[in-house]
Parts: C-alpha cells; sequence; structure tokens
C-alpha cells in the first residue's frame, strides 16, 4: 500500500509504502528522484536505507518512508 503528498512550492515529494507481506518488494521510480529511505521493521526504528538504480526494495512486514523530488 502506498500513500504520497507533494509539496506544490518546493516540488518535494514524500511516499509511504506499507509492506504487509512476508516478502520483500521491489519498486522501481523512472519520473522520481528518491533521496532518501527510513524504514521502520523488526530489524530498526526508521534506519537509513539504500536507492539502488532508482530501485528501492521494501522489507516484508515494514513501513518505508521515501523522500525525494
Amino acid at each position: 500500500m502506498l500513500s504520497a503528498y507533494l509539496n506544490d512550492e518546493t516540488s518535494e515529494i514524500v511516499i509511504v509504502g506499507i509492506n504487509y507481506s512476508e516478502e520483500s518488494k521491489d519498486l522501481c521510480f523512472t519520473d522520481f528522484t528518491v533521496e532518501n529511505i527510513y524504514v521502520t521493521s523488526k530489524n530498526g526504528n526508521l534506519k537509513a536505507s539504500k536507492v539502488r538504480n532508482k530501485r528501492v526494495r521494501l522489507e516484508s512486514r515494514s513501513v518505508s518512508t521515501l523522500i525525494g523530488h
């Protein structure tokens, strides 16, 4: 499940992704540059994560906050 907010003045976008699944899920962004990702799961609280080639992995059973433009 994804939810997003776009700041019209700065063009910054914040996306919150919730992965209820027991498996990780991959997302690919072509028109959006992810600058920061913070993941909350059983492995950590607001743990910073990496973006690889515009691909984002949503860990299983996690909430991810993606910030970019």
